[in-house]
């Protein structure tokens, strides 16, 4: 019994161990991705800023307002209830009082003008103070800023307000509202995605659209500083980083915190999910990241360390998703095998391969393009198919031995670039 039916044995027992790996190891993976994080759900909401109060508090600005957490405890705060201008909030900052400062950016619309796309104004963005009891909200309607969506705060040795509007930084002493001059004459009215000062009183400034498209210049990331009364701007590097932070140490680190030299965090070494992420260091020294519908907390103020480079690139071959390739390749394999048909098989398989296997057979589920890696699967069907005919001639017309192995072969080859062909096809329409 056992012999006769032992290449299916062996068949369901390749197909388990596959099964059995791909479900182990993606628990392990998953395992590995979060640990060394505290994770926070934040649903669909984009995160856009993190920052901490002299409390110890976490305060988050999101797409829908602002989430406070105090111990365990998460307090939501929006613009119907709080005197915000808009939900969408891009900024936070603490003055010398701990007065807090809530930026906003408003409805948007992309406009292209001169050869630069960036943010329209259409909304109504401002910004929102509260001192414990009070709110007091400023917007282009009531007051001097230049720009009706508000991307950063932040407070220079001297206590004034750096306001980075889509219309340039507006400088405000507590009762004049003044243009950034540089050299005290040119006015900076491009856009700007993020101010912070540093330990010497420089300000490190993002010019650009918080959306990723760049403006009118200056843009990338620029170095302020006070030149015979006025200001002087250099430029750092031509990329305009999203946030910009000091750690309690004073090191710089911009957009996403890197950990050992070139390793960086995204959606597969973390928690992270994909789209623009925004970060902090807290005054104990731990990592805070955010980015669509979840919050990352650092347990400790070591760095995280990221899922290896080598289980990130094995999963791209043996993801969950993969299932259905694998077993496919498995039991069209051992068909071929049992009917001694299997050379058309391999063949037509393998021009699917050199096609998906050098990138990761993931890589074509994970952006929609199935088809390249079915282009494996229904080449091996192409040779399966040539050498089931073929063995049909050799019994019915007592063909030469081996007829089913070129009508196999030759038929794999046609079907696999046939597939590969289409595949590619589909590929360009898709990108």
């Amino acid at each position: 019994m056992i012999k006769k039916y032992y290449k299916w044995i062996i068949l369901v027992t390749l197909s388990s161990i596959v099964l059995l790996f791909i479900f182990f190891f993606d628990f392990a993976y998953q395992k590995r991705r979060e640990a060394d994080w505290t994770i926070h759900e934040f649903g669909n909401d984009i995160i856009k800023v993190i920052t901490f109060d002299k409390l110890g508090r976490t305060w988050v600005g999101t797409t829908s307002g602002v989430s406070v957490l105090d111990g365990e405890t998460w307090t939501h705060f929006q613009n119907q209830d709080y005197h915000l201008p808009d939900n969408t909030v891009e900024t936070i900052a603490f003055d010398v009082e701990e007065n807090v400062w809530i930026g906003t950016f408003g409805t948007t619309e992309t406009i292209e003008t001169g050869g630069y796309r960036f943010y329209g104004e259409k909304g109504s963005g401002g910004i929102s103070i509260f001192d414990g009891e009070n709110w007091t909200a400023y917007t282009k309607e009531n007051s001097g800023i230049n720009g009706e969506y508000v991307t950063s705060i932040a407070f220079d040795p001297q206590g004034h307000v750096w306001i980075g509007t889509t219309g340039g930084i507006n400088i405000f002493d507590g009762k004049n509202w003044n243009l950034l001059q540089v050299d005290n004459t040119i006015q900076i009215d491009t856009g700007v995605k993020a101010i912070a000062f540093d330990q010497k009183g420089r300000a490190w400034i993002s010019f650009g659209s918080k959306g990723g498209y760049g403006g009118p210049p200056p843009n990338g990331l620029h170095i302020l500083t006070i030149n015979n009364g006025g200001y002087k701007l250099e430029k750092y590097q031509d990329q305009a980083p999203n946030s910009i932070t000091f750690d309690n140490q004073g090191h710089f680190v911009v957009d996403t915190p890197e950990g050992k030299p070139g390793t960086r965090f995204n959606d597969l070494n973390s928690p992270l999910e994909k789209g623009n992420t925004t970060f902090s260091v807290d005054p104990i020294g731990r990592i805070w990241i955010g980015s669509q519908g979840v919050l990352l907390e650092a347990l400790s103020s070591a760095v995280p360390a990221p899922v290896p480079d080598w289980m990130i690139s094995l999963r791209k071959y043996f993801h969950p998703l993969t299932i259905i390739f694998w077993i496919g390749v498995i039991i069209i394999l051992g068909v071929g095998i049992n009917y001694k048909i299997w050379p058309g098989v391999l063949v037509g398989m393998s021009i699917g391969l050199t096609a998906v296997v050098p990138f990761g057979i993931y890589d074509y589920y994970k952006e929609g393009l199935i088809t390249f890696a079915y282009a494996v699967l229904i080449g091996g069907l192409f040779g399966l198919f040539g050498g089931f005919y073929g063995l049909g001639e050799e019994k019915r017309h007592q063909k030469p031995g081996g007829y089913k192995t070129k009508m196999g072969i030759g038929v794999g080859i046609t079907g696999g670039i046939i597939c590969t062909l289409i595949a590619f096809f589909i590929y360009l329409l898709t990108r």
